[in-house]
């Protein structure tokens, strides 16, 4: 992937129209955040996660007060389910 960027969002399933519906399809195109659970000040609270390297989505992005660009190794750290990252249901 070339120019992959990497992104926190507060809205857990937020997603993003970056093409027109496919053909025989009704909705449009689009790319998802993944919510995870997270521990903030005691709270769970459920946030989103997406890597894309879809232009449309990431000048979308980049005007999205929801949003917050992060760096590849804490997106990591945060979805490694592996490594104790918990995977949310939304």
């Amino acid at each position: 992937m070339s120019d992959v960027k990497f992104y926190r969002s507060v809205v857990s399933g937020l997603s993003v129209v970056v093409g027109k519906p496919q053909s025989g399809e009704v909705a449009p195109e689009t790319v998802r955040f993944s919510p995870f659970e997270e521990r903030v000040r005691g709270e769970k609270v459920v946030v989103g996660y997406l890597e894309t390297d879809n232009q449309r989505a990431i000048r979308a992005l980049s005007e999205d007060s929801n949003v917050q660009e992060i760096k590849e190794k804490e997106y990591r750290e945060a979805t490694d389910v592996k490594n104790g990252a918990k995977a949310a249901v939304v």
